[in-house]
């Protein structure tokens, strides 16, 4: 992957996924994605000539395009409906017999183990990865789960302790964790971050509102001892856990695009903080007291999702977006 550009420098060879933060730069044209290409009477038509329900259902998990043109489509009814009628499907709609063809694909594979249990009463919609321990939360009911794979056996996870939201703080949003502590951004509204520890069960250590005014938090990222908020209006936040306060204020984006997901790395005295929202990523190294910006990435799609979790040498930022592609660059050839 080419380089694009080393801190404030202006000039990078030219790329497909890379564009400059200046004003004066247009970010590049790009054509639309194959899959996204044709429209839903072309789309219709080649699906017509597939004679099988589960290639259809398997052809829906490539896109949000594909899906919606084969649940309008007349084949797939005809289809579902002579398996009907022959006991193969009992009452499934599109997307449950999607989601069964994935899970049993994942099953068969020699090289993929699946394990499931059952986690919490109702839906988890958060979910963390750290150190072998697998952190669980549900904004409904406001509590999360901490799970530790058995000695015995490392696919069968074994229940550590419940963490919950006290009643009058709002909803829990995200959380981040590490081996002595939980951090939670909770409230829909007014925004809070609590820190539980991990010794104590629904213990919070330090709950605490951000002084001054802070909009909407929808992500957080932690970083021993700072904690990143990323903010409805564009910026992230940068907060001490052990003074409470704010110490820094970044604009990742512009006022009108929220930052949805974060992603942290602590390099020594640097804290490089990447941002995503809309379309782009956002990649920014925090050089105390001053704010240094690296690069800024584009992809084709609005992004949903970021992973960044630096391990030795490898600087790799993962990206999914709402065109059902995954994005990777590598950041060391892009600071």
């Amino acid at each position: 992957m080419s380089s694009c550009l080393k801190h404030k420098s202006h000039s990078f060879p030219a790329g497909r996924d890379f564009a400059l933060a200046s004003n004066n730069n247009k970010r590049p044209k790009r054509g639309p994605p194959p899959n996204n290409a044709l429209d839903h009477d072309v789309l219709s038509a080649i699906f017509s000539l597939l004679d099988c329900c589960q290639d259809l259902v398997s052809c829906s998990l490539v896109c949000k395009t594909w899906r919606t043109a084969i649940a309008k489509c007349k084949c797939f009814e005809a289809l579902y409906y002579k398996q009907w009628q022959m006991g193969l499907v009992r009452g499934l709609c599109l997307e449950e017999m999607a989601g069964v063809t994935h899970r049993l694909a994942l099953l068969q594979s020699r090289w993929i183990n699946v394990d499931h249990w059952k986690g919490h009463s109702v839906n988890i919609d958060q979910c963390r990865h750290k150190d072998g321990l697998l952190l669980t939360g549900s904004s409904r009911k406001k509590f999360m789960h901490l799970w530790s794979p058995e000695e015995s056996r490392k696919c069968v996870y074994k229940f550590q302790g419940e963490y919950r939201v006290p009643v009058d703080y709002g909803p829990l949003v995200d959380f981040d964790f590490d081996e002595s502590k939980i951090v939670g951004l909770v409230g829909s509204k007014n925004s809070r971050i609590c820190i539980w520890r991990r010794s104590g069960m629904t213990r919070i250590l330090n709950p605490f509102k951000c002084k001054g005014t802070f909009p909407k938090g929808l992500c957080m990222s932690y970083c021993d001892p700072e904690a990143v908020v990323g903010c409805a209006d564009g910026t992230a936040r940068v907060f001490d856990m052990y003074s409470s306060q704010c110490s820094q204020i970044l604009r990742m984006h512009d006022p009108e695009v929220p930052v949805t997901c974060l992603g942290l790395s602590d390099e020594g005295s640097r804290l490089s903080i990447l941002a995503g929202g809309g379309s782009s990523i956002t990649v920014s190294s925090v050089l105390l007291p001053d704010h240094e910006f690296a690069a800024k990435l584009h992809i084709a799609g609005e992004i949903k999702t970021l992973s960044y979790n630096p391990c030795g040498n490898e600087r790799t930022v993962f990206a999914g977006s709402s065109n059902g592609y995954v994005y990777g660059w590598d950041l060391r050839t892009c600071m």
